[in-house]
């Protein structure tokens, strides 16, 4: 489990103190095993609330550091904070992104570190299919942002169109931001006085709009940032390092001393050979590449890194019609490694079930001629 209770025992002057920390990934209870395997953190609603069942009646500190993740996830822990019956107050150390500050919004009380960041915006997802599709995708995202406004609505008391507008923007707000704005409740580790000398403080227009699509703006136009068709780079090597080489996501420096714009195209080529996926050849930008997977020193397959990008395929910025290409290029280290792709095994069992409903179906119908024979 990558979230944990702090029980701290009860002495004279200090009553028992119930502290839980929510880190990592928030992902759905069917996908926490692909996590546990990586040995990487991550929250699921199940596990978080039958260990919440063990502190009924007591008050309790959740602390969050997390970039998000799935929405309906989120969710369940929120519902299950809102139902403790005890005091819950959340505390943000370092960020509650995305589907994290969903969970912080159940807290009775909600303070940020002064160095915290918060962020709302719209849910996402992939999809593929035809108009109908398409359009009843957008239809769930939909429902599910109106499910969203009804969190930050309860706590921060403001309209839905007004946090529905905070969404469209990608709204990335500091402790004080946060708390000017009703989201939190106060700024940590300050007393009084440096609280409202910072809540005072008159903050510039990007402290108060920080968006990226607004940043972005202006610098210029929206449409030299859009992915049309992006690559699935040719391997930089087959080899394959020892499977259980532990993995971390590289930086640039990981690469090379250079900057991204030093590098010849050769270069940026044979980085983007350690990738899934990349938005361009050659890449405009490092962080342009997505899904790495191959050791930076000796540009072997890291196995932890394939099944790690597979876990991310969901949560990535990337065109859905450019999925497949990503899975294609992820499989072939798979069954490099002798095993078979998730989506590929997932493929088999419903074939496995098939083949035994009509086993089951072939063998009622023999029972019943040979009852009607006999």
């Amino acid at each position: 489990m990558f979230w944990k209770f702090i029980r701290n025992a009860a002495t004279e002057t200090m009553p028992e103190s119930i502290e839980l920390r929510i880190e990592g990934d928030i992902v759905s209870d069917d996908d926490v095993w692909l996590y546990e395997f990586l040995g990487t953190g991550s929250t699921s609603p199940n596990r978080f609330k039958e260990e919440l069942k063990k502190y009924a009646g007591k008050d309790i500190t959740v602390w969050i550091d997390s970039y998000g993740g799935d929405v309906f996830a989120a969710a369940g822990i929120y519902n299950a904070l809102k139902e403790h019956n005890g005091k819950v107050t959340v505390k943000i150390d370092s960020k509650a992104l995305s589907a994290a500050s969903i969970i912080a919004m159940a807290g009775d009380e909600v303070l940020m570190s002064p160095v915290a960041i918060m962020m709302i915006h719209n849910p996402f997802t992939m999809a593929e299919g035809d108009m109908h599709d398409l359009r009843k995708a957008a239809e769930v995202l939909d429902a599910v942002k109106n499910s969203i406004i009804n969190a930050y609505a309860l706590k921060t008391g403001k309209s839905r169109a007004k946090i529905s507008a905070m969404m469209d923007d990608e709204t990335w707000m500091s402790a004080n931001v946060a708390v000017k704005e009703g989201f939190a409740d106060g700024i940590l580790y300050m007393n009084k006085p440096e609280a409202e000398e910072i809540m005072n403080f008159q903050y510039t227009r990007l402290a108060v709009m920080n968006s990226v699509k607004r940043m972005l703006k202006h610098l210029g136009s929206l449409d030299r940032f859009k992915v049309k068709d992006g690559v699935s780079p040719e391997d930089v090597s087959r080899e394959l390092a020892p499977e259980d080489q532990e993995w971390e996501r590289p930086n640039l420096s990981d690469f090379t001393d250079k900057t991204w714009d030093e590098l010849t195209d050769s270069e940026k080529r044979d980085i983007a050979g350690h990738y899934a996926w990349a938005a361009e050849m050659p890449p405009a930008t490092f962080g342009d590449l997505k899904f790495p997977h191959h050791d930076p020193k000796t540009h072997r397959v890291v196995w932890r890194g394939v099944v790690q990008s597979v876990a991310r395929l969901d949560q990535a910025d990337v065109p859905a019609a450019d999925i497949p290409k990503i899975k294609d290029h992820l499989a072939s280290h798979y069954r490099q490694f002798d095993r078979t792709p998730p989506w590929e095994e997932q493929n088999n069992k419903q074939l496995e079930l098939l083949k035994a409903k009509l086993a089951l179906e072939l063998e009622i119908l023999n029972t019943e001629r040979m009852v009607s024979n006999g």
